[in-house]
């Protein structure tokens, strides 16, 4: 996603995140299966257990949630701008160093369960700064609404530029 924005890409991580990483692990984390819950049926019930004899979910999942910072948004900054691409949607925060100002950008949203996000942008009064949201290639129908402006382009990335 850093060398080629394609929402295509965005759309196959955010499928696999939410359909089969996040169902590989209880709620409350104590219980792991290798099994998809999505194929799972009344004959034959997948369960997840406490531990297995070769345990390696417990940590590989530990390890994808510690970088999914990484997969939510990759970001490119000089002394002077910031532009953010937004390939996932969640709530976090994401805080970048543009010539001596941290420049934050929260989003936040219930996704998938919800298909409102909010964007805060802090501390970029002095900073032009680019966010290119992602829309995802099943979406029929979105919006983008903001103070400034609209963007009118419907590529899977519309820019919304601030201009101080």
């Amino acid at each position: 996603m850093k060398l080629d924005l394609d929402g295509k890409v965005a759309d196959i991580m955010e499928l696999c995140f939410y359909n089969a990483v996040m169902t590989g692990m209880s709620a409350d984390g104590k219980r792991f299966t290798y099994v998809n819950q999505l194929a799972s049926t009344d004959t034959d019930l997948s369960q997840r257990a406490e531990w297995f004899t070769c345990a390696c979910c417990p940590p590989n999942v530990t390890r994808l949630l510690g970088y999914v910072g990484g997969y939510l948004w990759t970001s490119k900054a000089d002394d002077t701008s910031l532009s953010v691409n937004v390939h996932m949607y969640s709530s976090a925060t994401l805080s970048v160093d543009v010539g001596g100002t941290t420049v934050e950008i929260e989003q936040v949203s219930n996704w998938p369960w919800e298909g409102k996000m909010e964007f805060t942008v802090r501390n970029a009064s002095d900073v032009p700064t680019t966010i290119n949201l992602r829309i995802p290639g099943w979406a029929t129908e979105w919006a983008v609404r903001f103070r400034e402006q609209t963007p009118g382009n419907a590529n899977s990335f519309p820019d919304i530029t601030r201009l101080t």
